[in-house]
């Protein structure tokens, strides 16, 4: 539809959670792919897109921001807890 159109219709992601869709749905990949890519388990994924996480560990929040921004790295050993 982006093709189409020429531009993406929908409003600017808001949150974390939409913004980590937006990212995911742009590269045409699903939820277990992103998983796969960024080694995490595929429910860990559904829940931060789905803005579900209740307590958002600040290596995963570091690792997440890292994806939509074009940053990502390894796993959380690469972000301490402890800042």
């Amino acid at each position: 539809m982006i093709r189409f159109l020429g531009y993406d219709p929908n409003p600017e992601p808001e949150t974390l959670a939409e913004r980590i869709r937006r990212t995911r749905e742009r590269q045409g990949i699903s939820q277990r792919e992103l998983a796969r890519k960024l080694e995490l388990d595929p429910t860990t994924v559904q829940a931060w897109e789905g803005g579900t996480v209740r307590r958002p560990y600040l290596c995963l929040t570091r690792l997440f921001e890292e994806y939509v921004e074009g940053k990502q790295t390894a796993l959380c050993e690469t972000h301490p807890v402890a800042a």
